[in-house]
């Protein structure tokens, strides 16, 4: 009998050791850490949509921008993902009636950037900047490299009779009015 017993103890201890080194190396299954695919992330800015008028002299100007992330257009990547481009619709009135209506992208402004900068940019955005009698509309336009700071900005005007001209700027104006803030 005391063999028996013995041996009944001796298989019980025997169990409970593998029972708890099975449990054991479940735990230290479940601790290993798992390495996750990168998650793939496509940035995209917000839609941004201003509607506002300005008088010069006897003229009122309605001018309507609408950013939008865009489909169309090739992603920007970089080593932090990828980025959408953005197109911008522009539409100005005179005294109720419209004479410019056109979506702008990077490509208009091609011709004063590098290729490698026009490779990892996107069109950030617009911004109202005065009105002249004579002169027509003045906007801030920025042209950046998504995730920086890197910027090229613009001056774009558009004429009474619809015709644009742009100059490319040295330095972004940055005394931005509080509801012009989303539009870079």
């Amino acid at each position: 009998m005391k063999t028996n017993t013995f041996t009944l103890a001796v298989i019980l201890l025997a169990g409970l050791l593998a029972a708890s080194c099975h449990k054991t190396k479940e735990q230290e299954q479940q601790t290993e850490p798992l390495e996750a695919e990168p998650e793939e992330r496509v940035y995209a800015m917000p839609d941004y949509h201003v509607y506002e008028s300005v008088t010069v002299g006897k003229n009122e100007y309605t001018y309507d921008i609408m950013r939008k992330a865009s489909d169309s257009l090739p992603l920007i990547e970089d080593e932090l993902g990828a980025a959408k481009d953005n197109t911008i619709t522009l539409r100005l009135t005179k005294n109720g009636k419209e004479y410019y209506n056109d979506t702008l992208t990077k490509r208009m402004f091609r011709s004063s950037m590098d290729d490698s900068f026009y490779s990892q940019s996107i069109l950030m955005g617009i911004r109202f900047v005065s009105a002249e009698a004579g002169r027509g509309l003045t906007f801030s336009v920025g042209v950046s490299e998504p995730n920086s700071d890197m910027t090229i900005p613009f001056t774009l005007t558009v004429a009474d009779n619809g015709s644009v001209s742009f100059v490319k700027d040295e330095v972004l104006d940055v005394d931005l009015p509080d509801k012009q803030t989303s539009a870079y």
